[in-house]
C-alpha cells in the first residue's frame, strides 16, 4: 500500500506513530410503540439515573490532570442532568414511543438543528449531546459495552467524538485522535489536551481512507496524517517527537516571558473564549485578560432559557475562572444562522446580513435587559466590560447604553453592590461603522475589530460558502488598506481598539496586523503559543516598513511576500 497524506486542522499539538483503531457509535434497533407509558418513563428515569451515577464514576476515576478536565466533565454532566433535554424525551414517550425510540427521535431534532448553525463552536457541543445520547440509549438497552482493547499504540479514528466517549478508551494505550469532524473549542480537544494526546480534525471522508489496522502518523504540528508511512517517515516522525519533548520546557520560558516584539514594543494579547474552561489559559500565557467572552455558547447549549439567577450564576463562574483578569462580556450575539430554538424562530433568506446581534437585543428588550441586569449583579465590586455586536449604526449604540444606564440606576435605587467601573464597547464588523467611527460618542469607551464579517461585508462574499472561501484573501492590499485606515481613524479619535477576528489568531496574518499598527490582540486559547512565539521574533520596524511599500501597488494577496519575509527573518 502506497503512503497516502491527508490533511485536516490540527486541534492539538504533537505527533505520534500507532495503529488505526475505528470508533463507531452501537447501532439500536428501535422499537417504535411503548404498550405501556408508564413503565416506558420509569425505565427511562432508571436509565438516566444509572448514567448519571456512571458518568459521576468516570469523572472520579478520571487522573487530575488538569482541572480543565474535570470541569468540562462538569459540564458534561450538567448536560445529562438537563431538564429539558429530559423533559423533550418524556413528552415523546407521552405521545406513545417506546424510551428508546423518544431518545432517537429528540437526537435526530437536536442534530437537524444544529447542523444548520453556522458557528463551530457552537456545533461541536453537539459531539456532546451525540454521545449522551448513545450512552442513555446503552443504559436502557442494557448494552454497556466497554470500548475495545486497543493496541500498544492506538490511534483512535472517529466521525465525531464527546468528552465521555474518548475516556471510554484506556488512556495507557491511547497515542493520537483522528476526526472527520471536530475544532478547538470542542470538548473532547480539551480532555485531549490534557493527556497530552494529538489531535487532528476536519479531514473530509476520513472513515472512507482509513482501515482498522492501518499504520498511522498523526501530526499535530501541520494538522496531517499519513497513512501506510515509509521507514523513513515513521523515523522522522520518532525523531520529531523526541525533540517536542525536549523544546517543551523550552516552550514554557516562551509562554511566560512579556508578550513583547524583537524591537521591545509591547503587545497586548487576550483571549477569546464561551466557556469557563477557556480560562484556564490566562494564567499559563500570562495573557492581558478575556478580550471576547461569548454570552451566548451558555444559551444555545441549554434547551431551557436560563432566568435571571441562572444568567448570573453562569457569569459568577466566569469571574471567578478569571480571578482577578479584565472580562469582556459579548451581549448575546444570536439570531441569523445561531438561532435558540426555545427563544424564537424566523426565516431569513440572507442570515448574515438578517435580524441578528444587537438588533435582535433591541428588538427583544426583555431578554436584553435581564441579561444586563445578571451581568451586573454578578460584577458586583469587579469592573464590567460590555461590547455590543453588529452595531451598523450609532443610534443602536445610544438606545443599548440607554438600557445599561437604566439598569444601573434601577440597582443604584434598590441600594445593590453595583460594578467597580462600567465600560462599554461596539463591535466594529460592518462597513457602515468605518465611517461614524469620528462621530462615536465619548462614552464608546472601545472598539473590537470583528474581521471575519467584515472582511465578507468587504468583498460581499459569504465566508460560510465553499465556492467563495479561496477567492478573496484578507490578504489582499485593499482590504489591508481598509484597516489601515480603520486603525488610523480609531487612533486619531483616541478609542483603544482591539483585534478579536480570525485574522488575530493567524500568525501569518497577524504580523500584518501588527505592522499597521495594531497593538492589542484577542485571540482562541489555540492560538495563544503560536501567535507569542511569532511577536517574540517579530521585528517589527522591519515589518513596518515591509507593509509601507507593500501597500503602495495594488495586490490580490500579500501571503506570499509575507511568507518569504518571515522566511527571511525566521520568524514563523
Amino acid at each position: 500500500m502506497l503512503a497516502q497524506t491527508l490533511a485536516g486542522t490540527a486541534l492539538n499539538a504533537g505527533v505520534s506513530v500507532g495503529i488505526a483503531v475505528i470508533h463507531r457509535p452501537h447501532v439500536w434497533r428501535e422499537t417504535t410503540l411503548a404498550l405501556d407509558v408508564k413503565a416506558e418513563s420509569e425505565r427511562l428515569k432508571t436509565a438516566i439515573r444509572e448514567m448519571i451515577e456512571a458518568i459521576d464514576r468516570l469523572v472520579g476515576a478520571t487522573p487530575l490532570i488538569e482541572k480543565a478536565t474535570h470541569e468540562v466533565l462538569a459540564s458534561y454532566r450538567m448536560i445529562a442532568a438537563d431538564r429539558g433535554w429530559i423533559r423533550k424525551i418524556q413528552t415523546y414517550i407521552q405521545k406513545g414511543l417506546s424510551a428508546e425510540a423518544a431518545v432517537q427521535r429528540v437526537r435526530r431534532h437536536t442534530r437537524e438543528h444544529y447542523t444548520h448553525i453556522g458557528d463551530n463552536i457552537l456545533k461541536e457541543r453537539l459531539a456532546d449531546l451525540e454521545d449522551l445520547a448513545s450512552r442513555l440509549l446503552r443504559h436502557l438497552t442494557g448494552e454497556h459495552g466497554n470500548a475495545e482493547e486497543l493496541p500498544e499504540s492506538a490511534i483512535l479514528i472517529a466521525h465525531n467524538l464527546g468528552p465521555g466517549e474518548l475516556l471510554d478508551y484506556d488512556r495507557r494505550f491511547l497515542k493520537g485522535v483522528v476526526l472527520e469532524e471536530g475544532v478547538h473549542s470542542a470538548h473532547v480537544a480539551i480532555v485531549a489536551r490534557a493527556l497530552d494526546i494529538p489531535v487532528v480534525g476536519r479531514i473530509p471522508f476520513l472513515l472512507t481512507h482509513v482501515n482498522k489496522g492501518d499504520k498511522l502518523i498523526v501530526n499535530g504540528e501541520d494538522g496531517t496524517i499519513t497513512i501506510a508511512p515509509s521507514v523513513q517517515a515513521i523515523q522522522e516522525a520518532r525523531e520529531k517527537i523526541v525533540h517536542i519533548k525536549k523544546t517543551q520546557s523550552f516552550d514554557k520560558d516562551f509562554y511566560h516571558a512579556p508578550c513583547k516584539t524583537l524591537d521591545s514594543v509591547p503587545v497586548s494579547l487576550s483571549l477569546n473564549g464561551g466557556l469557563p474552561v477557556d480560562l484556564n489559559l490566562l494564567e499559563t500565557f500570562n495573557l492581558e485578560g478575556v478580550g471576547l467572552y461569548r454570552t451566548e455558547i451558555p444559551f444555545m447549549m441549554r434547551t431551557t432559557f436560563p432566568n435571571i439567577n441562572a444568567q448570573i450564576e453562569i457569569y459568577q463562574e466566569v469571574f471567578d475562572q478569571a480571578n482577578s483578569y479584565p472580562v469582556t462580556f459579548r451581549t448575546l450575539d444570536i439570531g441569523g444562522d445561531k438561532i435558540i430554538p426555545y427563544m424564537w424562530r424566523t426565516s431569513d433568506e440572507n442570515p448574515a446580513l438578517g435580524w441578528r446581534g444587537i438588533r435582535v437585543s433591541l428588538d427583544r428588550v426583555n431578554f436584553f435587559s435581564q441579561q444586563l441586569r445578571a451581568l451586573m449583579r454578578a460584577a458586583q465590586g469587579k469592573p464590567l466590560r460590555l461590547l455590543f455586536p453588529m452595531v451598523s449604526d450609532i443610534s443602536e449604540y445610544q438606545k443599548a447604553r440607554q438600557y445599561v444606564e437604566h439598569e444601573w440606576n434601577h440597582a443604584k435605587e434598590k441600594g445593590a453592590l453595583l460594578p467597580t467601573s462600567l465600560s462599554c464597547g461596539i463591535m466594529l464588523e460592518v462597513p457602515s461603522m468605518v465611517e461614524q467611527v469620528e462621530a462615536l460618542p465619548k462614552d464608546v469607551d472601545f472598539i473590537s475589530l470583528g474581521t471575519n464579517d467584515l472582511f465578507q461585508f468587504f468583498y460581499a462574499s459569504d465566508r460560510t460558502n465553499p465556492l467563495l472561501s479561496d477567492r478573496y484573501d484578507v490578504l489582499s492590499t485593499p482590504f489591508l488598506r481598509y484597516l489601515e485606515r480603520i486603525h488610523a481613524l480609531c487612533k486619531k479619535r483616541k478609542i483603544p481598539v482591539n483585534v478579536c477576528g480570525e485574522m488575530a489568531g493567524n500568525p501569518l496574518e497577524a504580523i500584518a496586523l501588527l505592522a499597521l499598527g495594531f497593538r492589542s490582540l484577542s485571540v482562541s486559547g489555540s492560538a495563544v503559543g503560536h501567535l507569542k512565539k511569532m511577536i517574540l521574533k517579530l521585528p517589527l520596524k522591519e515589518a513596518e516598513a515591509f507593509m509601507k511599500k507593500a501597500l503602495e501597488t495594488y495586490s490580490p494577496s500579500l501571503r506570499s511576500d509575507l511568507q518569504a519575509f518571515a522566511k527571511k527573518h525566521h520568524i514563523l
